[in-house]
Protein backbone atom coordinates (compact mmCIF):
# COMPACT_ATOMS: atom_id res chain seq x y z
CA UNK A 1 0.00 0.00 0.00
CA UNK A 2 1.69 3.16 -0.75
CA UNK A 3 -1.16 5.76 -0.95
CA UNK A 4 -2.61 4.82 2.25
CA UNK A 5 0.26 5.76 4.94
CA UNK A 6 1.10 9.03 2.70
CA UNK A 7 -2.58 9.91 3.39
CA UNK A 8 -2.96 9.29 7.21
CA UNK A 9 0.64 9.77 8.75
CA UNK A 10 0.49 13.20 10.85
CA UNK A 11 -3.39 13.53 10.26
CA UNK A 12 -6.12 13.04 12.03
CA UNK A 13 -8.10 10.62 10.10
CA UNK A 14 -11.04 12.76 8.92
CA UNK A 15 -8.82 14.89 7.59
CA UNK A 16 -7.70 12.74 4.76
CA UNK A 17 -11.12 12.79 3.32
CA UNK A 18 -9.97 15.55 1.31
CA UNK A 19 -7.12 13.71 -0.20
CA UNK A 20 -10.19 11.93 -2.01
CA UNK A 21 -10.49 15.94 -3.70
CA UNK A 22 -6.87 15.32 -5.03
CA UNK A 23 -7.50 12.85 -7.21
CA UNK A 24 -6.26 10.07 -4.76
CA UNK A 25 -9.38 7.66 -5.22
CA UNK A 26 -8.41 5.71 -8.03
CA UNK A 27 -5.51 5.16 -6.23
CA UNK A 28 -6.53 3.96 -3.06
CA UNK A 29 -9.35 1.52 -4.68
CA UNK A 30 -6.25 0.22 -6.20
CA UNK A 31 -4.34 -0.53 -2.98
CA UNK A 32 -7.70 -1.44 -1.43
CA UNK A 33 -8.26 -4.09 -4.67
CA UNK A 34 -4.60 -5.24 -3.82
CA UNK A 35 -5.17 -6.20 0.07
CA UNK A 36 -7.77 -7.79 -0.61
CA UNK A 37 -6.21 -9.83 -3.78
CA UNK A 38 -3.82 -10.59 -1.26
CA UNK A 39 -6.05 -12.19 1.43
CA UNK A 40 -7.96 -13.92 -0.92
CA UNK A 41 -4.88 -15.90 -2.17
CA UNK A 42 -4.35 -17.19 2.21
CA UNK A 43 -3.52 -20.85 2.48
CA UNK A 44 -5.57 -21.13 5.70
CA UNK A 45 -9.23 -20.80 6.51
CA UNK A 46 -8.12 -17.03 8.94
CA UNK A 47 -6.94 -14.55 6.29
CA UNK A 48 -3.74 -13.00 7.60
CA UNK A 49 -1.82 -10.40 4.94
CA UNK A 50 1.75 -11.74 5.64
CA UNK A 51 1.47 -15.56 5.82
CA UNK A 52 -0.22 -18.45 7.46
CA UNK A 53 -0.44 -16.58 11.04
CA UNK A 54 -1.11 -12.93 12.36
CA UNK A 55 1.87 -10.44 12.36
CA UNK A 56 2.49 -6.86 13.51
CA UNK A 57 1.73 -6.47 9.74
CA UNK A 58 -1.69 -7.08 10.01
CA UNK A 59 -2.21 -5.37 13.23
CA UNK A 60 -0.32 -2.36 11.63
CA UNK A 61 -1.94 -2.33 8.07
CA UNK A 62 -5.43 -2.45 9.60
CA UNK A 63 -5.49 1.06 10.56
CA UNK A 64 -4.76 2.18 7.84
CA UNK A 65 -7.57 0.25 6.37
CA UNK A 66 -10.24 0.53 9.14
CA UNK A 67 -10.04 4.50 8.50
CA UNK A 68 -10.26 4.49 4.92
CA UNK A 69 -13.57 1.69 5.41
CA UNK A 70 -14.94 4.04 8.13
CA UNK A 71 -14.73 7.19 5.51
CA UNK A 72 -15.19 5.09 2.38
CA UNK A 73 -12.51 7.04 0.81
CA UNK A 74 -12.01 6.06 -3.05
CA UNK A 75 -15.20 3.52 -2.93
CA UNK A 76 -18.51 3.43 -2.33
CA UNK A 77 -19.40 -0.16 -0.33
CA UNK A 78 -17.23 -2.04 1.87
CA UNK A 79 -19.06 -5.41 0.03
CA UNK A 80 -16.39 -4.34 -2.86
CA UNK A 81 -14.10 -6.15 -0.84
CA UNK A 82 -15.07 -8.95 0.31
CA UNK A 83 -11.94 -10.48 2.14
CA UNK A 84 -10.83 -7.22 3.50
CA UNK A 85 -14.29 -7.23 5.37
CA UNK A 86 -13.50 -10.68 7.02
CA UNK A 87 -10.25 -10.01 7.71
CA UNK A 88 -10.85 -7.00 9.54
CA UNK A 89 -14.18 -8.87 11.44
CA UNK A 90 -11.55 -11.75 12.48
CA UNK A 91 -8.98 -9.28 13.75
CA UNK A 92 -11.83 -7.56 15.77
CA UNK A 93 -12.69 -10.56 17.18
CA UNK A 94 -8.80 -11.51 18.56
CA UNK A 95 -7.95 -10.79 22.29
CA UNK A 96 -4.60 -9.68 21.16
CA UNK A 97 -5.69 -6.90 18.44
CA UNK A 98 -8.35 -5.65 20.90
CA UNK A 99 -5.53 -5.40 23.62
CA UNK A 100 -3.54 -3.89 20.74
CA UNK A 101 -6.20 -1.46 20.16
CA UNK A 102 -6.72 -0.90 23.97
CA UNK A 103 -4.96 2.25 24.29
CA UNK A 104 -7.13 4.44 22.35
CA UNK A 105 -5.59 3.63 19.13
CA UNK A 106 -8.59 3.88 17.67
CA UNK A 107 -9.84 6.64 18.86
CA UNK A 108 -13.58 5.18 17.88
CA UNK A 109 -12.22 4.51 13.92
CA UNK A 110 -12.48 0.66 14.14
CA UNK A 111 -14.45 -0.56 11.18
CA UNK A 112 -15.87 -2.70 11.95
CA UNK A 113 -16.16 -1.39 15.74
CA UNK A 114 -13.84 -3.31 18.01
CA UNK A 115 -15.57 -6.06 20.21
CA UNK A 116 -15.11 -5.05 24.02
Amino acid sequence: MHVLPSILAGRHAKDSAAAIGLGMAPTIAADLRWIDETLAASSTDELYIAGPHLTIADIQLAWSVQVVFKFKLGFKETAEFPHIERWLQQLSARPAYIAACADGFHDGLAWPPLKQ
